[in-house]
């Protein structure tokens, strides 16, 4: 299967970002494997932090936080150390 555009975004700012993934829930659930080891997800449509053991999206993942924005949240908000 050819990524589409979109995906091809998203895999590029995951590399320059973290591995982290800001989308909706379907569009993160519906990347799966096609997006290996990353485990980290913000879902902008349902405002959840997610976590994924495995990396692999389509097959569940943790909510580890609902959050309440008061501004924008872009990838580059967050820092892994």
């Amino acid at each position: 299967m050819t990524p589409s555009m979109a995906e091809k975004d998203l895999m590029n700012s995951m590399e320059t970002y973290n591995n982290i993934i800001l989308d909706t829930l379907t569009n993160i659930e519906g990347l799966g494997a096609r997006v290996p080891n990353t485990r980290f997800a913000y879902a902008s449509d349902v405002n959840q932090l997610m976590y994924d053991p495995d990396g692999n999206w389509s097959g569940g993942s943790l909510v580890m936080a609902d959050v309440t924005l008061t501004g924008s949240l872009r990838a580059a908000n967050f820092a892994f150390i």
